[in-house]
């Protein structure tokens, strides 16, 4: 099994929110969810190099127009559902960015993706000491654990994280490692691969979407007056969590805040 997972922080509006949240898919699905993705975005992106600016204004009522390679625009949440395009689609409801995101959540649904996320809204949580990692990222990892223990006992999951510098990722691969080996936590987590599979987001659709799981998930911890409208969104992603067979365990976990004085 792959696991997609990406962090996904606000660094604008008050309380900033951060979230360790993507999605699970079998290896082979995920051949097919990468030929599907291509596909829409042929139909959503086009390329406008050599286009006049009327020629663009056009386009961009049915189509994302950018002057790079339409195959190299990376898809991301905060681009693709940005105030301005959720305003637009709300007036039309033919916002190209946000019909792209509809797209590929669909896609995500048809191929038996489940989603995974761990959130919390009061600035950084530590680690706790035992644990050794971020606390976002350690209870994600226990969500797709269980997933796995119950689900593809047979199996194991490789997580993928996107790339962010050698420095960063070297810390994060050493620290999973140690959490799984030497943290109670960590040692009862039978069915995930020890080291990481790290990726660049800008050439893998695996990471895009997890991208868009971890922005729409992360808007709802946002305070009212910072959060964008993306309800119908939010409901899509829910609706494709992890649940336990008991109803105990579920994919998507909101952490508790500290208490006043960090006690």
């Amino acid at each position: 099994m792959l696991v997609f997972l990406d962090e996904s922080y606000d660094d604008t509006g008050s309380g900033q929110p951060r979230a360790y949240a993507g999605f699970g898919i079998r290896e082979h699905e995920y051949r097919t969810l990468v030929a599907r993705v291509y596909k829409l975005r042929q139909r959503y992106i086009v390329g406008g190099a050599g286009m006049s600016d009327d020629e663009k204004r056009q386009q961009r009522a049915t189509h994302l127009v950018t002057d790079r390679d339409p195959d190299l625009l990376e898809i991301k949440g905060s681009i693709l559902l940005s105030n301005s395009k959720l305003r637009g689609h709300a007036k039309a409801g033919a916002e190209p960015g946000v019909l792209l995101v509809e797209g590929l959540l669909a896609l995500l649904g048809e191929l038996g993706a489940t989603v995974f996320g761990a959130l919390q809204q009061s600035g950084r949580i530590e680690s706790e000491p035992e644990e050794l990692l971020p606390l976002e990222l350690s209870r994600c990892l226990e969500r797709v654990e269980a997933w796995m223990r119950e689900q593809h006992a047979d199996g194991a999951a490789v997580v993928v994280l996107d790339r962010v510098n050698d420095l960063r990722d070297r810390d994060v691969s050493e620290k999973m490692a140690r959490f799984l080996f030497r943290s109670q936590a960590g040692r009862r987590m039978r069915h995930l691969v020890v080291n990481p599979f790290w990726v660049d987001s800008r050439t893998t659709a695996g990471s895009q979407l997890a991208d868009l799981v971890a922005h729409i998930l992360m808007n709802s911890l946002r305070p009212i007056h910072d959060r964008k409208d993306l309800d119908w969104l939010w409901r899509k992603v829910v609706a494709l969590e992890f649940r336990s067979a008991d109803q105990v365990t579920r994919g998507i976990r909101k952490l508790r805040r500290p208490k006043a004085g960090g006690s």
